[in-house]
């Protein structure tokens, strides 16, 4: 026999999730926060060269002139990354046209993908700052 004690039902659990994710669905101007952070984390992927992961410029880029310029950057379309966002999504994307091609490489070209970005990462601080702004 229990003398003291709490419960708590699987519904009113749910209920509390339930309302914390109607909060979050109505922070829409969270979800430009979010849009803001993909940028700025598919920025840092081309700064970083792709954590450097990605491979330096080829020999016979280097032979016309392209020394010391940075990957993706040559017409500054690519680097140009663009936030999108709606009540419930947020993107970046890129306007350059042939952003396919460094994604998936070519015969001459190998992948350099500025998207394939730290997700878990980049999730786990779109949380918290979802979580601060439903606590306000």
């Amino acid at each position: 026999m229990t003398v003291a004690g709490v419960s708590v039902s699987v519904e009113e659990v749910v209920r509390e999730i339930e309302a914390i994710d109607r909060q979050v669905r109505n922070a829409a101007p969270a979800m430009s926060t979010m849009a803001n952070m993909l940028v700025a984390a598919v920025d840092d992927e081309i700064q970083t060269k792709g954590r450097g992961r990605w491979p330096a410029f080829a020999e016979s880029t280097l032979k016309r002139g392209r020394a010391g310029g940075m990957l993706l950057q040559n017409t500054g379309l690519l680097a140009n990354i663009q936030p999108d966002s709606g009540p419930d999504f947020a993107e970046a994307w890129s306007p350059a046209p042939y952003t396919k091609r460094h994604v998936t490489g070519t015969k001459h070209m190998p992948k350099r993908n500025p998207f394939d970005i730290e997700l878990d990462k980049v999730l786990e601080e779109m949380a918290a700052v979802y979580l601060e702004r439903v606590a306000l």
